[in-house]
């Protein structure tokens, strides 16, 4: 994302108004809303003004819907394989998450899950080899830890072991980790903190 000059920016510098040039492949999702998924970039061409908008006001109230608090953030990861470039959902585990009710009341919920070795539903991704992933919060966190276990099932210490950790790293977008040289063959375990609490979340690595 670039501002009319051509700096880059991210998405959270875009304001109410502003006119954007959208590149991409071409292709539109037959969905409703339309989707455009092969965005390649996105420039501003003019700053606009918040009224500029409003005509659009009513189209984006019966499509946007203010994220609930209650709600446990999930993650998705991304990759890219010699076909395509893949998104697929990461298993959400275990978590303890705080939230403020309208009436200013705080709830918390806990859910404890087995061990990752021990999950027997969970997320795989495939890959050919040694790949990059960047992971995708729907809310940005504070603190991103790994860790990998091999997907060995005959392992019978597997549980009992501290897992080897993986390095995770910002990237250019909030909300948005990567992890280099993701490898066939093991079970990632992902801990993500907020102010609220925290989350873990799963998947296998398969080639």
């Amino acid at each position: 994302i670039y501002d009319a000059e051509g700096n880059p920016i991210s998405q959270e510098d875009l304001e109410k108004g502003n006119i954007l040039r959208i590149l991409g492949d071409g292709i539109m999702l037959e969905s409703y809303p339309g989707q455009y998924p092969g965005v390649e970039s996105i420039q501003v061409e003019e700053e606009g003004k918040p009224s500029d908008a409003d005509q659009y006001q009513a189209i984006v109230d019966e499509i946007y819907q203010e994220s609930d608090p209650s709600e446990v953030p999930f993650m998705n990861v991304e990759y890219k394989t010699s076909l395509a470039q893949v998104t697929a959902s990461a298993t959400t585990g275990g978590y303890e998450w705080s939230y403020e009710e309208k009436n200013g009341e705080t709830r918390s919920e806990i859910a404890d899950t087995a061990h990752i070795t021990a999950w027997t539903e969970i997320n795989e991704i495939n890959i050919e080899e040694p790949t990059d992933v960047t992971l995708f919060f729907s809310k940005a966190p504070e603190k991103v830890t790994a860790l990998r276990w091999a997907d060995n099932p005959e392992e019978a210490d597997a549980e009992s072991s501290d897992g080897e950790n993986v390095k995770t790293a910002p990237a250019d977008e909030p909300g948005q980790f990567t992890i280099e040289s993701v490898e066939p063959g093991y079970r990632y375990l992902i801990h993500a903190e907020w102010e609220n609490g925290y989350v873990e979340y799963g998947f296998r690595t398969a080639s």
